[in-house]
């Protein structure tokens, strides 16, 4: 073999390795929980995950909320992912992360929260959120007590309610009891009434354990139009009860936890 022929396949040689691409560094794909603190009554916005390209790393986001004692909370949540799903974006709530750092689905205790206000009860304690079926959404938690020292427990105790405004109450342990209401009709009308149930959004929303009576206890009688929407027939101006029935024991006096624990009421 000619030495010229020599110098050419060196040269060649040399020509094809230095064109292969040898990494600095060769990472493999890692998985990263990060538990963030939201602070309660402000607006934050939750990311599900993001991707570290340099290191091939996902990282998970666990939303932690700390809840003091037995309270109902309200939690508003907006989806502000732009791309349209069938999915159904939500909130879900577990009561733990075990020991690997993740969230255990045993530990789940509320789930589907997608509406633009939720009301759901917890006790104290920590609590994760995670979000489900979405990248991005703007969440804000409010926290209020079970301290539903009413006194509206019979007939003669009766608060006045105001037509629109929405009272908010709790079956709930010492708090559960028939709650009394009085409307005062100042002239000829119906009485269209909402019930409805804030921390289960795949009940129907309506609930029926209420009862309306005119002055002489007797039973007024009432229609339902759509949705949680009840209406009465036209009623002559005077003093009308509302009794809303506590349905939080079993027929054995046992308190039953249903999930559907924070009501409200209202009527016009």
């Amino acid at each position: 073999m000619g030495k010229t022929f020599k110098n050419v396949l060196f040269f060649m040689l040399i020509v094809f390795t230095s064109t292969l691409v040898i990494p600095s560094k060769v990472y493999a794909s890692n998985v990263e929980n990060t538990v963030l603190e939201l602070n309660e009554g402000e607006w934050n916005t939750l990311t599900d995950y993001d991707y570290i390209e340099d290191t091939e790393t996902w990282v998970y986001y666990y939303y932690k909320i700390t809840i003091p004692d037995n309270r109902y909370i309200k939690i508003e949540f907006i989806d502000t992912q732009n791309e349209k799903t069938e999915a159904l974006k939500y909130l879900s709530v577990y009561s733990y992360i075990d020991e690997n750092g993740e969230l255990d689905h045993e530990g789940k205790v509320y789930s589907y929260i997608s509406e633009r206000t939720n009301y759901i009860r917890l006790p104290g304690g920590t609590y994760y959120l995670k979000l489900e079926n979405t990248d991005s959404a703007s969440v804000r938690f409010t926290t209020y007590p079970f301290k539903d020292n009413a006194k509206n427990y019979s007939l003669s105790r009766a608060k006045k309610l105001v037509p629109g405004k929405k009272v908010i109450f709790t079956d709930h342990g010492v708090d559960s009891y028939n709650r009394w209401y009085k409307i005062v009709l100042n002239k000829k009308q119906t009485i269209t009434v909402y019930p409805q149930y804030l921390d289960n959004p795949w009940f129907s929303g309506t609930y029926d354990t209420w009862e309306l009576f005119d002055s002489n206890r007797k039973k007024i009688k009432y229609t339902k139009r759509s949705g949680n929407c009840f209406r009465t027939k036209t009623l002559k101006a005077g003093t009308y009860y509302v009794v809303l029935l506590d349905n939080s024991y079993d027929s054995s006096g046992v308190h039953v936890v249903t999930g559907t624990e924070v009501k409200s009421f209202k009527w016009k």
